[in-house]
C-alpha cells in the first residue's frame, strides 16, 4: 500500500510540474511587452494561452510579437489596443466571450488569424466592438484559400460590431460570417459599419465564402449595415464586401437593416 501511495504522489508531482496556466493580464493599464504586466512575469509566448479579462483594464500592443498558435480570449470588459508597430498572430481567438470586450486597431497595427478562427462576439451574453482605422489589418496566415481561417462577427447568442474607418483598412479571411447561429436556435446580432472617406470604403474580402445570417436563426437574430461619410465623396461605385470565390454570398444573404432602414437590394440611402 505504501508503494502504491508513493507512486500516486510521484505522478501528481510530475503532472503539477508540467501543468500550464494562461498568461493573464494583471494591471489596469500598460504595454503588452512588459513582463510585469502578466501573472507569469513574462510576456506571452507560444507555450500558453493568453487571457485579457481584467475589468476596465487597457492593454496596448505596439511591438511585433510574431505568429503564435496558442489561444487568445478577451472578456470581462477589458480593452485591447493594437497601435502602430503592433503585430501578432493567434490561433483560435475569442473576443467578447460571454461578456464584453473592446478592440481598437490603429496605425499599421496587424492581427493575423494564424491558421484558425477569430470570433468578434461569441457565446451567450458575449459582446465585442472591434474598431479599425488607418492601415490596420486582419489577415490570414494561410494563403491557400481553403476552408477555415474564418472571421465571425457575432456567433450564437452574442453581439458583435466590426467598424472600419477610412479606405485603407484590410479585412481578409478565407470565410467571413455576420450573425452565425452555429449551434441550435440562437439569435446572434452583428453590425458591420463603414465610415467612408474621400478615398472610398475599405472592403471585407473573403477567399471562399461570406455568410450573412447563417444557420437556424432565432426571432431576434439580425445583421445591421451602417454606412456614413467623413469627407465629401465624389459619385462612384463602392464595393463593401468582395467575395473572391465563385460562390455568391450565403446564408440569408441580405442585411436586416441599412442605416436603421430597409435593407432590400437596390434600396438607396443618402450619404
Amino acid at each position: 500500500m505504501m508503494r502504491k501511495c508513493s507512486i500516486v504522489i510521484g505522478m501528481c508531482c510530475i503532472l503539477s510540474g508540467t501543468a500550464l496556466a494562461d498568461f493573464n493580464w494583471i494591471v489596469d493599464t500598460g504595454y503588452w511587452d512588459v513582463g510585469s504586466n502578466w501573472n507569469t512575469g513574462t510576456k506571452p509566448d507560444n507555450s500558453q494561452n493568453t487571457t485579457l479579462n481584467r475589468s476596465g483594464a487597457v492593454c496596448t500592443l505596439n511591438t511585433d510579437e510574431g505568429l503564435l498558435t496558442t489561444r487568445l480570449v478577451i472578456q470581462s470588459g477589458q480593452t485591447w489596443n493594437i497601435e502602430d508597430g503592433g503585430r501578432i498572430g493567434y490561433g483560435w481567438s475569442r473576443t467578447g466571450r460571454n461578456t464584453q470586450a473592446i478592440v481598437n486597431m490603429s496605425g499599421n497595427g496587424a492581427f493575423v488569424c494564424n491558421n484558425d478562427d477569430l470570433y468578434i462576439g461569441v457565446d451567450v451574453g458575449g459582446n465585442c466592438v472591434w474598431t479599425m482605422s488607418d492601415t490596420s489589418s486582419i489577415t490570414v496566415n494561410d494563403s491557400s484559400g481553403n476552408l477555415g481561417d474564418c472571421v465571425y462577427v457575432a456567433q450564437n447568442d452574442s453581439s458583435g460590431t466590426l467598424r472600419l474607418i477610412g479606405s485603407q483598412v484590410t479585412v481578409h479571411a478565407n470565410e467571413v460570417y455576420f450573425s452565425d447561429a452555429k449551434t441550435g436556435l440562437t439569435s446572434p446580432v452583428s453590425t458591420l459599419e463603414f465610415v467612408i472617406d474621400a478615398g472610398g470604403a475599405s472592403r471585407v474580402i473573403s477567399d471562399v465564402y461570406t455568410y450573412i445570417l447563417n444557420g437556424t436563426l432565432g426571432a431576434n437574430a439580425a445583421a445591421h449595415l451602417v454606412v456614413s461619410v467623413s469627407a465629401p465623396l465624389a459619385e462612384q461605385d463602392i464595393v463593401l464586401i468582395e467575395c473572391l470565390g465563385t460562390s455568391a454570398i450565403r446564408g440569408a444573404g441580405t442585411f436586416t437593416t441599412l442605416n436603421n432602414g430597409p435593407a432590400a437590394e437596390g434600396t438607396p440611402i443618402v450619404l
